[in-house]
């Protein structure tokens, strides 16, 4: 069973620093004004997320306040991210799968879903004003 979770993990480690990789040498080509957000091509108005691939690319290359202001949400998704990938090590390094068990847990309450609902809007209310 502890097989299957570390090959699970490195997986999962080296999926999300090749994507990482991938962002930091192709920005150039993926920092442009055409959108794959189905969202945004459907009705004309961003959607709570978009900005966030190009938020990280931003933040890969050092413009931490670019970052910011392109969409808030790729701070935190890298943040996250870059967590996971030292949890999931060290889960590796200690032989223990604490990672995946913790995720799966149920933190949800009201008080978690209300500041979630009002993050993602203030976020969408953003990304409308900056005409995203």
């Amino acid at each position: 069973m502890q097989f299957n979770f570390k090959l699970k993990y490195l997986a999962i480690i080296i999926s999300i620093i090749a994507g990482y990789f991938f962002l930091y040498h192709f920005s150039s080509s993926l920092e442009n004004n055409h959108s794959v957000c189905l969202f945004k091509n459907l009705t004309g108005i961003p959607c709570p997320s978009c900005g966030t691939t190009r938020a990280s690319i931003k933040l890969l290359h050092g413009e931490f306040i670019n970052s910011i202001l392109l969409n808030p949400l790729g701070i935190l998704v890298s943040i996250a991210l870059s967590i996971s990938i030292f949890w999931m090590s060290f889960d590796i390094f200690k032989n223990k799968e604490t990672f995946l068990p913790f995720i799966k847990k149920d933190f949800v309450n009201k008080y978690v879903i209300i500041f979630a609902v009002l993050l993602t809007l203030a976020n969408w209310i953003w990304n409308i004003y900056k005409g995203l």
